[in-house]
């Protein structure tokens, strides 16, 4: 069922507000009366959507990642024995969504955004390895694969956004690759296929 537009555009509009505030002020020194004032909607169409501040924060964040990590985190093309290029989706949304990553890794949205990044790319990495490798035999492997691909694509995004994205797309992207795909073939090489 498609959502209705005015759902969404209210939706948007405070999360709009909350991005704006945010840079504005800091995320702990916004109030909700602050969001619904500068999105000019109404104190119940606010609580009808989220239930607080961290609510409205996580969804416009979850929807993104959601969308950015649900099916297409992963380039399909890749070649077999090879490992995908596990950075380049993120790097490219984040990109195309400047103000929103700028208003969630700046200063006290940061550790809200952070930890819920970090959760959804740990699970989406370990299924991906889960389902490469033998998790009997190489689980602890596996989990210090997954820890240091999701900590190592946050740091390197967090910096880039603090660093106005100066850097090119394609050159933050492939250096993670190569830096990556370095790492992971010594400690966890592809079984042939």
């Amino acid at each position: 069922m498609k959502p209705d537009r005015r759902i969404e555009r209210t939706r948007n509009l405070l999360r709009e507000a909350l991005y704006a505030l945010i840079i504005e002020r800091g995320y702990d020194a916004i109030t909700v009366q602050q969001i619904i004032d500068r999105a000019q909607v109404a104190r119940s169409s606010f609580y009808a959507h989220f239930r607080d501040k961290d609510d409205l924060l996580l969804s416009g964040f979850s929807a993104e990642v959601s969308d950015v990590v649900g099916g297409r985190m992963f380039d399909p093309s890749a070649p077999a024995g090879a490992y995908p290029d596990f950075g380049y989706v993120l790097f490219k949304s984040a990109l195309a969504h400047k103000i929103m990553v700028c208003a969630l890794f700046s200063g006290d949205a940061n550790s809200v955004s952070l930890n819920h990044l970090r959760n959804v790319l740990v699970v989406h990495f370990r299924d991906w390895m889960r389902e490469h490798h033998d998790s009997r035999s190489h689980d602890r492997q596996i989990e210090l694969a997954v820890q240091y691909i999701a900590n190592a694509l946050i740091g390197l995004l967090v910096w880039w956004a603090h660093n106005d994205f100066e850097c090119p797309l394609e050159e933050i992207s492939g250096t993670f690759k190569r830096m990556t795909d370095a790492g992971l073939r010594e400690l966890l090489p592809l079984p042939a296929e």
